[in-house]
This record gives structure tokens, C-alpha cells and sequence, in this order.
């Protein structure tokens, strides 16, 4: 399975009955829905011949409510032959606020699905966060599950980033410098299973905006760590996930190192948008430990370009 990331900067919302992929892109429906600002494509996942499309900035109809909610919305295709067929238009329920961010993050295992909504609040805690989960039955997906934080805590972002990995599910925390792992029990429901921290005790990095799952091998962006950027790593080992170790990766000021992540098969892309034109570093996994291979080239881009914001890798 190919899993892909990436903001496709064309905006509207999903309800077409056919998209035609069109020199390699997929573009937004024009049929009577969409509108400046849905940000359609702001996240993507693709898992076999079903691919979802974020759009957080979609507006959904509510009863009461004028001019409706700007709570986000998920698109459900399905690839027949050459067309992407629109299967489902996903909204949050039960329905919650303007801004709440959903399908700003997603990830896709099987029939398994997490879009997270990490602007979403509660009475006493503003941009908490929470996380949709979906299980696929048939052609459609059915929410099992609204999963919030133990204890939500105001701008935590529970549900920046989202990763699964066969019945394993983490979440990332960047507010809280966390990330919340999860198992899946089945029927959709996920039980909480431990907290990763970063141990080398940096506050204020961002620890959990970016997420990587594959094989086993956890990969966690903090973006804003020490000014530069950092990244870290999990293990799954046995039953259990190792605690997050900084992966050794030589950053400059304001690189904003683990901006992006993407990992297959022990291989890794690193994205740092912030140095210079943008930079994306190749790392590879041997005898247990992560380091940098080398970086990807970045001919004819200039200062500011942001190379390496949005990554995908897969066989």
C-alpha cells in the first residue's frame, strides 16, 4: 500500500460523481459544490484503490445555523479503471464549530481510517482536539469512535498528525510535546496504550505535528525544536513501542527539520522547509539506529521555495 501526504493548494470541497486523474493531478469538482478557502487537498491518503481527500475549511449545512459550519470535511474515492469515483463525502459527527479543522490529517490502514480534528474543542477546553475514527464496511466508512484526549487540556491539537500501522494508531500532541499511542480492539474502537515525551526534555518544540508509521518504525517530527527542527524515533518491539529517541540529523537555525516525514521500508524522508530553498534528507535504518544517507537534490529552486513541505514514499 502507498500511503501519501500532500497539499495540493487547489481549493473546494468533493461532490462529483467522476474525476478523471488529468496529468497526474486530481483536481477539485467544480459540479456545485466547493468555494475559495475549502482548502481541498490539504491532506490526502491513499490505500489501495481508495484515496481520501482532507478538506478543512469545507462548510456542511446545520440546522439553525445560517450560513452552516465550517467544521471541515472528508472525501471518499475509489479508483474504477481510470476515474476516481466519489464514493462518500465524510462530515464530522456530531457536528462541532467553525474552525474545528477536520481532514486537516489523515492516515488509512485496511479499512481503517483517522482524520483528525485538532482545532476542535470542548466547553473547557478551546482547540483540545479529537480524532475520527472509521471502519469501512462494503464501500463506506461508519464512525465507531470520537477519541479524545484523556484529559483535554486547551490547545493541545490532539489530532495535528495522525499515523496507523496494523492495529496500532498514533496521534500527535504538538501542543502538549506529545504523542498518544493507541490499539485497535476491533469494530473500530482503540484503547489508549502509553504516552511518547521527548527525553531530552525540549519544551515548546512541537513534538507530534508530523507523523510517520511503517513496518514497526515510528517516526516523530518536532519542528520547532531549539529554533531548528528535530526528529524522533519509536520502535515497536514485542507488545510495545520503544521510548522516542532523537535521531542524530545536523540542522541549521530555522529549518524547521521534521516538518514532513515519509517512511517505507526502512527508508525515510525528512523535510525542512525552512533551510534556505527547503531541504529533504534521506534516511535509512540499519542495526537499529536511524542516520542521514545523503539529501535529495534541489536544482534550479531558490530561497524560499519550501522544498520538502509535503513527502511520500512508497513501494
Amino acid at each position: 500500500a502507498i500511503v501519501a501526504a500532500c497539499g495540493l493548494a487547489a481549493p473546494g470541497s468533493a461532490r462529483a460523481q467522476a474525476v478523471q486523474l488529468v496529468d497526474g493531478r486530481m483536481p477539485p469538482p467544480t459540479a456545485g459544490d466547493g468555494a475559495s478557502g475549502d482548502n481541498f487537498g490539504i491532506a490526502t491518503v491513499v490505500d489501495g484503490e481508495y484515496a481520501v481527500v482532507g478538506a478543512y475549511g469545507d462548510t456542511s449545512v446545520a440546522a439553525g445555523i445560517t450560513f452552516g459550519i465550517s467544521q471541515g470535511s472528508a472525501s471518499v474515492f475509489q479508483r474504477v479503471g481510470n476515474a476516481w469515483l466519489l464514493r462518500q463525502k465524510i462530515l464530522p459527527q456530531p457536528d462541532g464549530e467553525d474552525g474545528d479543522n477536520f481532514g486537516v490529517s489523515l492516515a488509512s490502514a485496511g479499512d481503517l481510517l483517522a482524520i483528525g480534528a485538532p482545532r476542535r474543542g470542548t466547553p473547557d477546553a478551546p482547540e483540545a482536539g479529537g480524532v475520527f475514527l472509521y471502519q469501512r464496511v462494503g464501500s463506506s466508512y461508519q464512525q465507531p469512535q470520537l477519541l479524545l484526549a484523556d484529559i483535554p487540556a486547551a490547545d493541545e491539537r490532539f489530532g495535528a498528525a495522525v499515523a496507523l500501522w496494523q492495529d496500532q494508531l498514533a496521534v500527535g500532541v504538538p501542543g502538549a510535546d506529545a504523542v498518544r499511542i493507541y490499539r485497535h480492539l476491533g469494530d473500530g474502537v482503540f484503547q489508549f496504550q502509553r504516552s511518547l515525551v521527548p527525553l531530552d526534555g525540549v519544551a515548546g518544540a512541537r513534538f507530534g505535528a508530523t507523523l510517520a508509521l511503517a513496518g514497526g518504525d515510528l517516526l516523530i517530527g518536532a519542528p520547532q525544536a531549539n529554533g531548528a527542527g528535530a526528529v524522533y524515533s519509536s520502535s515497536f518491539v514485542g507488545t510495545a513501542w520503544s521510548d522516542a529517541q532523537r535521531v542524530p540529523v545536523p540542522v541549521v537555525a530555522q529549518s524547521e527539520l521534521g516538518s514532513a516525514l515519509a517512511i517505507d521500508n526502512a527508508i525515510a524522508l525528512v523535510g525542512s522547509p525552512g533551510a534556505g530553498a527547503g531541504e529533504v534528507r534521506v534516511l535509512g535504518k540499519s542495526g537499529g539506529a536511524w542516520s542521514v544517507l545523503g539529501s535529495l537534490p534541489t536544482t534550479g529552486l531558490v530561497a524560499g521555495d519550501r522544498f520538502g513541505s509535503a513527502l511520500a514514499l512508497g513501494a
